[in-house]
C-alpha cells in the first residue's frame, strides 16, 4: 500500500498532492479489509457508510431502525 511520508511534507499543498496520490490504493486496500467483515446489519451500515452513496445510507439506516424500533432523522 501506498503512504505519505510526513516528514517529506512541508506545505499543505503538498499534503493534498499526497492524499490524492495515496487515495486510490487506500479505497482498494479498504475494499480488501471490509470484504473479510462478518455479516451484520451493523458491519452493513459501516460497509455502507464507508463506501456507499447516500441513498444507500438512507436505506440500511431505515433496514436498522425497523430492526431496533427507533428513528434516526434525516440523513
Amino acid at each position: 500500500m501506498a503512504g505519505i511520508d510526513i516528514k517529506q511534507i512541508k506545505t499543505v499543498a503538498e499534503y493534498r498532492r499526497a492524499r490524492e496520490a495515496v487515495s486510490p490504493y487506500f479505497t482498494s486496500w479498504l475494499t480488501q479489509r471490509i470484504a473479510k467483515w462478518p455479516e451484520s446489519l451493523e458491519f452493513n451500515l459501516l460497509k455502507v457508510a464507508t463506501l456507499g452513496t447516500p441513498a444507500e445510507i438512507e436505506k440500511i439506516l431505515n433496514q436498522l431502525d425497523g430492526e431496533e424500533g427507533g428513528n434516526h432523522g434525516d440523513v
